[in-house]
């Protein structure tokens, strides 16, 4: 199929997704709760439309609980976003290069490793801060965050793999790792794609680990809730579809009110943790009460932690694998 041909088809596959969209709003959103099978044949359609990185978050959409009190809100801003993209997605040209890359990595295009030679690249040895796993059967993926030591810069590296197949990059959260990295174009530029690393070059060893005291001096903390909104803002700002942004949370108590997990500040600044982590317990027990650092994804309305620092020890939560 020729790439002419395949923007037709999710320019058709679009048109059928956006008439579909507004029967759910015209139905309410309660009609949603009650059929999540909808969701997922929608996304069948989008996967044959060849929209596969909206197929994927129509996924996500339908595996999201619904019970609680929040879930009307966050279908009607996920489905919003969705609506946005598809709008955005037929007026590409006019869109700034950087922000149509990300545009299009999320309907569905992906960058070569062919395409990204010519970006510059940058070698670093990087803390491995986190590690998070999710499994949509038959597609698994793992997001591995990095910060270089010398450039202080956080780096994405986002794997698929199908059908049992093992990921290629296995890099064990406290360790640090000589790597040659390329960023992808994007309006916050965060994913990196890996071009040489010590395997690569025959400097295979064991990687070191890093203490939790070496962090500071190079990956930032943020020790106020409402500046984290407020970084969290300005990406949003610069790419209305971003997911999340890593951040070190410093100085934050675990907390449970009403059987929900929070995280708060000193200044008594809370964010929920994200429903979908299972390393709030272990994140609540070794912190004991007491202030940690955190490191983790922030998603506007809620924190996923995927690692810690509490007594000198550098820490991964179960969701680090």
């Amino acid at each position: 199929m020729s790439a002419a041909e395949r923007e037709g088809r999710i320019a058709a596959g679009l048109d059928r997704f956006e008439d579909q969209l507004y029967d759910w709003i015209g139905h309410g959103l309660a009609y949603l709760s009650r059929r999540p099978q909808e969701l997922e044949s929608a996304a069948a359609a989008l996967v044959d439309a060849q929209a596969g990185g909206l197929a994927s978050q129509l996924r996500r959409l339908s595996e999201d609980p619904r019970d609680g009190d929040g879930w009307p809100a966050r279908l009607l801003e996920r489905l919003s976003s969705l609506h946005l993209a598809l709008r955005a997605y037929r007026v590409q040209e006019s869109i700034e290069p950087s922000l149509r890359a990300e545009l299009r990595r999320m309907v569905g295009w992906h960058a070569t490793r062919a395409s990204l030679a010519s970006e510059a690249r940058e070698t670093d040895r990087y803390f491995v801060l986190g590690r998070a796993l999710h499994d949509d059967e038959p597609i698994r993926s793992q997001r591995i965050w990095l910060c270089g030591r010398r450039s202080g810069r956080y780096a994405l590296l986002l794997e698929f793999a199908y059908a049992g197949r093992a990921f290629e990059w296995k890099m064990t959260p406290g360790t640090l790792r000589e790597l040659e990295l390329v960023y992808y174009p994007a309006a916050v530029p965060l994913r990196a794609a890996v071009f040489e690393s010590e395997a690569a070059t025959g400097r295979r060893r064991a990687a070191p680990r890093f203490r939790a005291a070496d962090l500071s001096a190079v990956c930032g903390c943020v020790d106020e809730l409402r500046e984290a909104a407020a970084l969290f803002a300005a990406a949003l700002a610069r790419n209305p579809w971003i997911e999340c942004i890593p951040l070190r949370l410093q100085n934050v108590v675990a907390v449970v009110v009403d059987e929900r997990p929070l995280l708060c500040d000193r200044f008594g600044a809370c964010v929920a943790v994200d429903e979908r982590c299972r390393g709030i317990w272990e994140l609540v027990a070794l912190g004991g009460g007491g202030a940690v650092d955190c490191f983790g994804e922030w998603r506007g309305d809620a924190f996923w932690p995927l690692s810690l620092c509490v007594d000198g020890r550098f820490v991964s939560l179960s969701d680090g694998g």
